[in-house]
């Protein structure tokens, strides 16, 4: 799904999206399976530039990212990230 982000809101269960990994060479460890829940968005900076908060299951990850660097995580589809 393009722009797959534009679906996280306060609440989502969210991942690191594999474009930002990929581009990081994150491809192996702790942080691609890493999930968390967003607690925040701040106030837009730009048209993919918001910053979210967001509580990880890991220590491994910062808890403030861009939003367009998560993707959403189901439990029906598990990570909805762009293709």
């Amino acid at each position: 799904m393009k722009d797959s982000w534009k679906l996280i809101v306060v609440g989502s269960r969210v991942a690191m999206c594999r474009r930002f990994l990929q581009s990081t060479g994150q491809l192996t460890g702790e942080v691609p399976f890493a999930r968390g829940v967003v607690e925040q968005i701040g106030p837009p900076a730009g048209e993919r530039a918001a910053i979210a908060t967001v509580a990880w299951n890991t220590e491994e990850l910062p808890p403030r990212t861009l939003i367009s660097n998560l993707a959403p995580v189901t439990d029906a589809h598990g990570v909805i990230d762009d293709y």
